[in-house]
């Protein structure tokens, strides 16, 4: 429900942003360096750790695109609700499981967390170069208190 007269009763942050153009533009800009970029992660991977996040902290306008923009790159959606409802038993590739496990972490816990609690081993190629992996990540520290 807005609160706002000059936005409609479903006012999402879509509706939000055209009332300022000038961050609407810089999340466009935000996302497309972040999850189009090349890399390790496909764009679906991308789109499903900021789902994953999103569901997390409860924010459902955030959950809905991402989630249905993870569906446009090819992920099921059955299997999808299947991964984020029982992550720690869902049948995923092993790193891809780390990077969401890591996700979690630095969404709920980033205010507790050490250098000794958390770390992206998992998802890093044996004595190759860290990925550029944690763009996906930005959302964890912009949304924790």
């Amino acid at each position: 429900m807005s609160f706002f007269p000059s936005l409609p009763a479903d006012a999402g942050v879509r509706h939000i942003l055209t009332l300022i153009p000038e961050a609407d533009r810089a999340l466009v800009a935000f996302h497309t360096a972040a999850l189009r970029n090349a890399g390790p992660l496909t764009p679906a991977h991308k789109e499903l750790i900021l789902a994953y996040v999103f569901r997390l902290n409860a924010c459902q306008s955030c959950w809905g695109v991402h989630s249905q923009t993870a569906q446009a790159f090819s992920l099921d959606a059955q299997a999808l609700e299947a991964l984020l409802a029982y992550i720690d038993t869902a049948y995923i590739d092993e790193r891809l499981g780390a990077l969401l496990l890591y996700a979690r972490k630095l969404t709920l816990e980033l205010t507790r967390m050490t250098e000794q609690s958390g770390t992206l081993k998992p998802c890093l190629p044996p004595g190759g170069p860290r990925p550029r992996c944690t763009t996906p990540f930005s959302p964890c520290a912009c949304s924790t208190s």
